[in-house]
């Protein structure tokens, strides 16, 4: 039977056959002693956490009693946790151990941990070793297809340090690559975070393509299409397997990769990703605002991406969607590469504008004369309500207006229509094509952004 109890520091006993020892030891003291000698740096970094945030509630000791004796219990899983409480307690114990740096450093703790003292912790009591063993093997045995821990990768790690306001420089990159075109969500997952991070970070990369980082986010100093064009370049070789992380794992080998793609990347301009998008802060450099030649040049090739995105919403189209299925079906959309679900991104384009067009009509149902609901409530004809709705109001333009009721007209088959989105849905013969399908979003654009304003 299992039991979790409170119970004093003072009664609970390090395990003398700990699998951390090389050997069992004669007694408590050599016991505690040869487990801080193995890891002295460890026990610091412990005792201190131990210090300034108390004990992982979340991993209780596993403790027995020694010998049947409920006074005394022996620790079978926590034998770190207790050395550390130990040192703070009484660092004489093990204090020669220590450097004289660290040695100073452990008596400062000493005397912060005397003022305010664990006088007993919560441990999970076993009867014996063996009702304890399964416990301890899922703790240190490794993940056992699942059992076990299964420990966060870099990906996971730098997840999480994002959702806490400390988002890495190699996210930002991949972000803004999205953001841009110039990397499709799936290839995105497909890049080896850890690579990217290496090559990202590297101080070469960083002095040749003149970016650095300050109060956490990117900031540029250099030929900016030089280094988009080149960390686009090492995010496609990543994904695809081009270039594996033996490849540039030692320095050397990242210096001479990065030249050789700045090298091609100068030779060829054509292929350079557009400007940066809000993420990035420009400081100086060779990107020159009186050049108009080249300005033109960088919004021709920002068009041509933007007309041949992967996706069918460019990513630079940022909706707030307050409805849970809408929203979750806009995502998708934004996710979804059209050349490899076409039909899928058809049907789900129908819906979302049709959901998009009933909600606004429910938002402002004063206003209307129906209930989307209503069976007779033809798409075509809300189409052409909303809009007018939306001009009414000053949402929409003249010439944007006009797009809407042409593509709500029953005779009207060109790429953005009803005609045309019903097909997607009820003709099993209707194949979309992918350029149709860009250009009814991107002719339907202002009237949707206008809907989620």
């Amino acid at each position: 039977m299992i039991e979790t109890k409170l119970i004093a520091v003072s009664q609970l006993l390090v395990d003398m056959e700990n699998p951390r020892l090389d050997n069992p030891q004669p007694n408590q003291l050599e016991s505690i002693r040869t487990l801080v000698n193995s890891q002295k740096s460890k026990m610091i970094n412990l005792s201190r956490d131990i210090l300034e945030n108390g004990l992982n509630p979340s991993e209780a000791m596993i403790v027995m009693p020694l010998n049947g004796d409920n006074q005394r219990y022996l620790v079978l899983e926590g034998n770190r946790r207790l050395c550390a409480l130990k040192i703070l307690e009484n660092p004489d114990i093990a204090l020669d151990l220590f450097s004289s740096t660290a040695q100073k450093q452990v008596k400062e703790m000493n005397s912060a941990y005397q003022t305010s003292p664990l006088a007993d912790i919560t441990c999970v009591i076993v009867s014996s070793r063996d009702d304890a063993r399964h416990w301890i093997e899922l703790r240190h045995g490794g993940e056992q297809d699942g059992a076990g821990t299964v420990r966060w990768g870099a990906a996971e790690k730098a997840r999480f340090r994002q959702r806490f306001g400390q988002k890495e420089i190699h996210l930002q990159v991949l972000d803004f690559l999205e953001e841009q075109g110039v990397l499709s969500p799936v290839d995105r997952q497909l890049v080896p975070v850890t690579s990217m991070k290496r090559v990202v970070e590297d101080r070469h990369t960083r002095d040749q393509l003149g970016y650095d980082v300050k109060d956490g986010e990117l900031v540029v100093s250099g030929d900016f299409q030089n280094m988009i064009g080149v960390l686009a370049r090492v995010a496609s070789d990543l994904s695809s397997g081009h270039v594996r992380t033996k490849d540039i794992y030692h320095k050397d080998d990242r210096v001479s990769y990065i030249d050789r793609l700045l090298e091609e990347v100068e030779r060829n301009q054509s292929k350079v990703a557009p400007e940066a998008g809000p993420f990035s802060k420009v400081s100086g450099g060779a990107t020159s605002a009186s050049s108009s030649k080249e300005n033109k040049g960088k919004t021709k090739r920002q068009a041509l991406l933007e007309k041949n995105r992967p996706t069918l919403i460019p990513q630079k189209v940022k909706l707030v969607i307050h409805q849970a299925r809408i929203n979750e079906i806009y995502a998708e959309l934004k996710k979804l590469i059209i050349q490899d679900y076409p039909n899928s991104v058809a049907v789900l384009f129908r819906v979302f504008v049709e959901l998009s067009v009933d909600d606004y009509i429910v938002r402002n149902a004063g206003d209307f004369r129906k209930n989307p609901e209503d069976n007779s409530y033809k798409l075509s004809q809300k189409l052409m309500d909303v809009a007018d709705h939306l001009k009414t109001n000053s949402k929409l333009s003249e010439h944007q207006h006009r797009a809407v009721r042409h593509a709500a007209q029953a005779d009207n088959f060109m790429a953005v229509s009803v005609n045309v989105l019903n097909q997607y849905v009820h003709n099993p013969f209707f194949k979309p094509a992918l350029d149709d399908l860009r250009s009814a979003w991107d002719n339907l654009q202002p009237f949707i952004t206008a809907i989620w304003a």
